[in-house]
């Protein structure tokens, strides 16, 4: 997508998550339910993830995409917000959630 798009960073979410302001921080890029970021993390970085998915273009890492829920996000679950936030404030903590005005 990433690709197709030329997009540098790619979030996705559902139910209004970040349209309703769940999300941690209104003036960044919002977790929801998968985002794409063009930097490598490694699985350790984010326990609180379901999955850390590295994105490969042929031998070489060029970003990852980080999962908060295995199950289909529902921007209205309490459960799914709360590991999306989770998420968003340990990618601010390793400086890897950028305003969106850096986009």
């Amino acid at each position: 997508m990433a690709l197709f798009f030329d997009c540098s960073h790619i979030s996705i979410d559902s139910n209004g998550y970040n349209l309703f302001g769940r999300n941690v921080f209104p003036d960044r890029l919002a977790v929801g339910w998968m985002l794409y970021i063009p930097h490598i993390v490694l699985t350790e970085l984010i326990p609180e993830a379901a999955r850390v998915v590295p994105v490969m273009d042929g031998d070489n890492q060029k970003g990852t995409i980080i999962v908060s829920t295995e199950e289909i996000f529902d921007g209205n679950n309490k459960e799914h917000i709360g590991k999306a936030n989770d998420i968003e404030i340990k990618l601010l903590d390793l400086g890897l959630l950028p305003l969106m005005t850096e986009l």
